[in-house]
Order: structure tokens, then sequence, then C-alpha cells
């Protein structure tokens, strides 16, 4: 069967807003990448109404696409709709939606806006027969409008939905909105791995237009990007500081696969160690630092290209750390402007972390050595006390003991799981940083000035601090996140279960935005109930019984943030020991400020359980 390629293009004018010459432009610029006309259909003016927008949804979603590109383009108002309906005793709830252009018809029943679980749910029947999908939103709250992991077909939501429609009909839609659910226990698809998903702002944040022009900035922004970038991840870069160079407070953000080259399936991935280089007050900043392993040693290479694949003519210059900090590092940039994006390439690293071989015979050492070199390590020598973990042979077994001298990974000597060894070497790499922040002393953190967050068991009551938690696997540990700033400005979070093979798993699966919290309570991980989260415990897999340390590690910040949950959270954009809380509502060029909270816990393993 042929791929068919498609484009729905969506102008909502209401309101006066000048949108037309936006979906005119990103119209041409399909039209120069081999879309023709009849494959392009688009609802502007009186057209773009509700009714007329889920149809040419729906029209999408039943074709087979196949490979080839498919592209849904909204620009228009979005609004929170703030309500009661949902929301826990005493609080409120919001709920993103599009603002079409019959909005004020909202009556019996109906509200003629799409809401994001309305738009979630078409562009998840899409997905399934599209895996070249590309979502484009142009308006406010644009980050959380799309949930595409989430199981929003069940009767709750279809329930929540009828009743914010009459509610909405009622007042005549003043729509203001956002409820993020958490993915679906049973949801068997992680369609945002697959779906481009790019927004013009935050989930709780605005987009604008050019005050001169009235052009939508965003829109001119992203497609100037395009012309000149060759991944999602380039062409966000340079649309954001296009669009911050006119509106600070607007904050683009791309979701999905970032380094795919835009309406393709091609990626180019960055791979060694490849650093974002941003500009952070007066000083370029590496966007790792001692966290990630960063050395005084090291040496780094600076492209535009996150990839290795690059020539000596793509090499901007050549820099070393000027001062590490826990999460970033300060670099001195031979060059002035600094391009955007600007990657830095790490191509000489310091000395590297010393791994212990205690006891193996000298054939099995000399394997273990392959396996360290392997994973980027050394060989301790005899004497050597700081460690990035110690092997030891015991009972026919090899243990793996981290930094801290606990143990986190048990293997067979005969055969060698070599592949496994080395992740897990890499594992406890990166561990042996994060651990020392972990322990450190966070007693200066400001926490909880302005939110409420509370963690612990789900059979028993959620506590503001970690106590003697013990679980078991199969257990679930729940959080909540309440915002207490009157002056409501966006939280977002993610939550990460730092596990006793010391691996990082994420509780919250899809963007970021998905713990957009306005005066609510955050989502993480399971939904439950009374818009609490909920994490469900499994053993790790190489582990004898026994019990064993383990941590929830929350980071929130003030604005939406990409976290690579690869490495570590850790990595996310920009991570302080502190939160600053001088923070206004609208913070005109502002830094991201983040909080970082680690509950621990331990977890018992019993044999044949």
């Amino acid at each position: 069967m042929t791929a068919v390629r498609r484009a729905l293009l969506i102008g909502s004018g209401y309101a006066g807003l000048p949108v037309e010459p936006s979906v005119d432009s990103v119209y041409a610029w399909l039209l120069g990448r081999q879309f023709a006309p009849e494959e392009i259909e688009r609802f502007g003016g009186a057209d773009a109404t509700r009714d007329n927008i889920l149809a040419g949804l729906e029209r999408l979603a039943a074709v087979d696409h196949g490979e080839a590109p498919v592209v849904v383009y909204y620009a228009g108002h979005g609004h929170l709709y703030r309500t009661d309906i949902g929301a826990g005793e005493g609080g409120h709830a919001a709920y993103p939606l599009l603002v079409a252009i019959d909005i004020e018809a909202s009556a019996d029943g109906v509200l003629r806006g799409i809401l994001g679980s309305e738009l979630s749910r078409a562009l998840q029947r899409i997905a399934r027969r599209a895996r070249n999908l590309t979502v484009i939103l142009d308006c406010c709250h644009a980050s959380g409008m799309v949930r595409l992991d989430d199981d929003t077909d069940n009767v709750a939501g279809r329930a929540s939905e009828h009743a914010i429609g009459v509610e909405a009909s009622e007042r005549v839609a003043r729509p203001r909105s956002s409820v993020k659910r958490g993915a679906s226990r049973g949801a068997p698809e992680r369609l945002s791995e697959q779906v481009v998903v790019v927004a013009a702002s935050s989930a709780g944040g605005r987009a604008y237009p050019h005050p001169v022009s009235e052009r939508l900035v965003f829109t001119d922004a992203l497609l100037a990007a395009m012309d000149r970038h060759a991944t999602w991840d380039g062409v966000l870069a340079e649309t954001r500081a296009r669009v911050q160079a006119v509106w600070p407070i607007q904050h683009p953000a791309v979701f999905g696969p970032r380094y795919r080259r835009p309406l393709t399936l091609e990626e180019q991935l960055p791979d060694g160690d490849i650093y974002r280089v941003e500009r952070k007050g007066e000083d370029h900043v590496l966007m790792a630092g001692a966290l990630g392993d960063i050395d005084p040693g090291d040496r780094f290479e600076l492209t535009t290209l996150a990839s290795t694949n690059y020539g000596p003519a793509s090499i901007l210059g050549r820099v070393q750390p000027h001062m590490i900090h826990p999460e970033h590092t300060v670099v001195r940039i031979p060059i002035r402007p600094l391009p955007q994006p600007c990657y830095a390439r790490r191509v000489v690293r310091g000395r590297r972390h010393a791994v212990a071989l205690a006891g193996p015979d000298s054939c099995l050492r000399a394997a273990l050595a392959d396996i360290v070199v392997a994973a980027e390590l050394r060989v301790a020598e005899d004497g050597e006390r700081d460690l990035a973990a110690r092997l030891a042979v015991r009972h026919g077994m090899l243990h793996v003991f981290d930094s801290l001298g606990e143990l986190v990974h048990c293997a067979p000597v005969d055969p060698l799981p070599a592949d496994d060894l080395r992740r897990c070497l890499h594992r406890l790499d990166r561990w042996r940083g994060v651990s020392r922040w972990l322990l450190g002393d966070s007693s200066g953190q400001p926490v909880r000035r302005c939110y409420e967050l509370r963690w612990g068991r789900a059979d028993e009551e959620t506590r503001h601090a970690a106590g003697a938690v013990q679980v078991r696997p199969g257990d679930a540990l729940t959080l909540a996140l309440r915002n207490l700033d009157r002056g409501e400005p966006e939280l977002y979070a993610h939550a990460f279960r730092i596990g006793a093979d010391r691996e990082v798993r994420a509780w919250n699966a899809g963007i970021g935005a998905q713990a957009f919290a306005a005066r609510e309570r955050i989502a993480a991980g399971l939904q439950r109930a009374a818009g609490t989260h909920a994490f469900t415990i499994d053993p790790p897999p190489a582990l004898p019984p026994g019990v064993y340390r383990e941590w929830t590690l929350v980071a929130v910040s003030n604005q939406t943030f990409d976290v690579d949950l690869i490495e570590t959270p850790l990595h996310a954009r920009a991570l302080t020991t502190g939160f600053n809380r001088s923070w206004g509502r609208k913070m005109r060029g502002a830094e991201r400020m983040f909080d970082i909270v680690a509950f621990p816990y331990t977890l018992e393993l019993i044999a044949g359980a």
C-alpha cells in the first residue's frame, strides 16, 4: 500500500488574532517540501470550527500513512479552563483547550473548543497509523495540550469532558485551563516516543504576536530555523533564541524524538560525550558539571552538530573547563557571538575513575580489566581509595559494589556477561558523582516555601519527609505536590526512582509539561485518587535477597525542562543546589530555577518472592 502524505493546517483567528499570514507561510513551506496542494487541508476564518477541526483530524486517522510525513499545525488561541470539576477537596483543576472560531456558540452542553484530552485522543488515533507525525501548536499553553501516553478514552475522562461542556456552555466559555493525568497503568503504547510535538509556549505560559508586524513570532521563527538545521533539537534552539529576542517570557519547546530530521524518520543522534553549550548571564556554560563527571582535565571541541560525525571545518573552537559546578561548567568561548545550537564534544578525558578488582585469578582478572576499559574506566592501583566500583568474586559469583561499598549487581563468572557488566559500570561511574551530591548537606535548600511536597507508601498517609519507609516489590510509593504561591507561578516536576542497582527510572512518562501544577498536585507516575500519583516498585534483576537503599528523587522547576532519562535526571538543562524563590509572575529574561528533593527508603528482597 502506498504511504499517504498529508497535512492539516488550522488557523483560528478568534477575537481578531491575525493567524492567516502564519498559516499561509506554513502552507508555502510545505509546498516547497514536496507536498502537493491536494495533500494539504486548511481551515481558516469562519471554517475553523470545532466540528471541522475534529473532522479533519478524523480524516487523517482514517488513512494508513506508513512512513510518509503527516503534519498537524494549529495557530490560534489556547486557554486554561479553570473549574472545580475533577479537582481535589478545596482545590481547582485547569484543563487546556484550543479555541475554535465558534467558541462563543457553546450551548446545550457542548463546548465549542477542543479540550486537550480530545486533541490527544484524536492524535493518538492518527499516530497509530502514521509513524512520521509532527504536531506544531502556535498558541498559549501549548506544552500542556498533548498527552500522547495518557488513557484519554476512559469513562471518567469522558464524563469530565461532558461535565466541563455543560458548565462551560452555561458560562459561554471563558476558557482557561490544565489538568495533567498520569500515564495509564494499562497503556501498552508510548506514542510520545514516535510523535514530534513542537509547542510555542509552556503549559502555563503564553504565545505572542510580533508587537509591530502582528505576525505570530513562533511560526516565523520556526520556519526560518527549519531551513537551517538538521534536527528538531537544533531547530528548537534557534527558534527559542529568535522568539525570546522579542518575547523573553515565551518558552517554546519540542517533545518526542528531538534529534529526528524534520518531517522524516531519520535521526542524527548525539553520540559520544556531547553536551549543549548555552549562555547563562554573562557566562557560557556547558550543561553538565561534577554530577555529570566533568573533570578539570577534560578538553572539548565546539560544533553546531549534536554528533561526532563532523569534520575539521565544523569545529568552531576548543575549550576546557574554567569553573566546574555540580550541574554545569563555565567555559571560556573563543568566538563571539555564540551560534545556536552549540555543542561541546569531549575529545580528551581527564583522569578516568577507577575500579578495584578484588581476588579474581589472572585469567578472570584480565577479562574483567578489558570490560573496565570498555566502560571508559581504569583498573585501580594498589591502595587507591577513590573508586567508582569494586568487583569481587565470592562463591563462584561476581559481586559488584558501588562507590559507597553497597552491593548493586551479581553475575556469574562463567560465562561472563560482558555487556551487562559494562552497562553496570557506566551507571556506577555516573552514580559516583550523583551519590556525593545526594548524600551531601542539603540543609540550605529552602524546600516547601512555595509548594507542599508529600511522599510515602501508598498504604500509608503521605508525609512531608522520608521516615523509616521500607517497601517490597509490588508496593507503590506515592507523590503529591501542591502549589502554595498565590501568584500562581508555573511549576513543573520530574520524579525518578534511583534503584538498588543504581539505575535511574522515570516516574512520569511523556513530556516535561505533564507535571504542570497551578495550585493543584503534580502528575507523576500512575494516577490515583485525590490527585496523588504512584509508582509501583519492581525488583532489580540481578540482586540476591537482602535489604537495599533506594531513593525517590524529585526535580521541581518554574519552567518546563527536558531531562535525558538515559543519562541521569541530574543532566537536565540546569540544576542548582537551591531554589531561588525571588521569582515574579512574568520573569522577563529570568533563568530556570530548580529545587531537588530526595526521599530515601529501603527495598527488601525476599527469597522466592
